[in-house]
């Protein structure tokens, strides 16, 4: 559907599990500096304040799948008129959306509603039950703990990269419910018994 900016967003979630508004506010000239990718995480900031904040990086070099994400958003600012936004996009009408500060700069909200209407157009979860719901940008987290708890990856690791006070948010909302879980039950009752208790 030719939304490059989408495509990157949900691969640098995936690898890093950065929410969208932390994604949407990397700069290439501010977080993107000295062959790193270095990152206050927003929320952490905001509940926590700057001492306890998450403060997150990863080596480009050593981390050679989010290097290329940096690489093609680089070009993609080249085409849009050096947006300094690791994620940004060129819109079919010049809008001044509230907090955006470049034209072609990606808000939040704009990820989400692409999010949403390409989910849509692949008609995967059209028909679903009142009670089930289509994914949404923020699954992609989600995702990424669920992939890196079943590689091996610590859950104390995986609750740091995810700024997660506690480890059991990052096993209970975010490792579990993605995969079916079996029961085995060692209840059973024989004939007799049966037998015996409806008497």
């Amino acid at each position: 559907m030719g939304f490059q900016f989408l495509q990157l967003a949900m691969e640098l979630s995936l690898l890093t599990t950065m929410r969208r508004d932390d994604i949407c506010q990397i700069r290439l000239d501010q977080d993107i500096v000295d062959g790193q990718l270095k990152k206050v995480i927003n929320k952490s900031l905001s509940q926590r304040g700057e001492a306890n904040a998450a403060y997150l990086r990863w080596s480009l070099d050593e981390h050679p799948l989010i290097s290329s994400i940096v690489h093609r958003g680089r070009e993609l600012s080249i085409k849009h008129v050096r947006c300094p936004y690791l994620i940004s996009h060129e819109f079919d009408r010049k809008v001044k959306a509230e907090g955006r500060t470049h034209g072609y700069q990606v808000i939040p909200g704009f990820l989400s509603q692409t999010f949403k209407d390409v989910r849509n157009a692949t008609g995967i979860y059209t028909g679903l039950t009142d009670s089930a719901t289509p994914p949404t940008f923020h699954e992609i987290r989600s995702l990424s703990s669920k992939l890196m708890d079943k590689v091996g990856y610590d859950v104390k690791d995986v609750q740091e990269l995810m700024a997660h006070t506690d480890e059991k948010i990052t096993e209970e909302t975010y490792q579990s419910g993605h995969e079916i879980k079996w029961t085995d039950i060692h209840l059973t009752l024989d004939e007799k018994q049966i037998k015996e208790g409806m008497r």
